[in-house]
């Protein structure tokens, strides 16, 4: 196994109540790190371009964390509970 290394593409999204894209389509990426901030007040949901809290593969609460390497070429989405909701994305390659 390749140890993957974080590399320059770290960025803080803030996610409101409705979906949006928070990860583009890539290649090379090992895996995509998602961190919700202990000061976040709601759930971030992580998924495809309909992202819901009821039906998202992953839902953060706030300081919670989660580590995409099924998929980390994909494109995500997220949408939270409440406007203003902060999300810390890693990409790791």
């Amino acid at each position: 196994l390749e140890r993957g290394s974080v590399n320059d593409q770290q960025a803080v999204a803030t996610v409101g109540v409705a979906a949006a894209q928070v990860v583009a389509a890539g290649s090379g990426r090992v895996a995509v790190r998602y961190a919700a901030p202990s000061t976040n007040t709601a759930q971030i949901a992580i998924g495809g371009t309909d992202v819901t809290l009821a039906g998202a593969p992953v839902v953060l609460n706030p300081g919670d964390s989660f580590l995409e390497d099924l998929a980390p070429n994909a494109e995500q989405y997220a949408v939270a509970a409440a406007a203003a909701q902060s999300l810390k994305i890693s990409i790791l390659s």
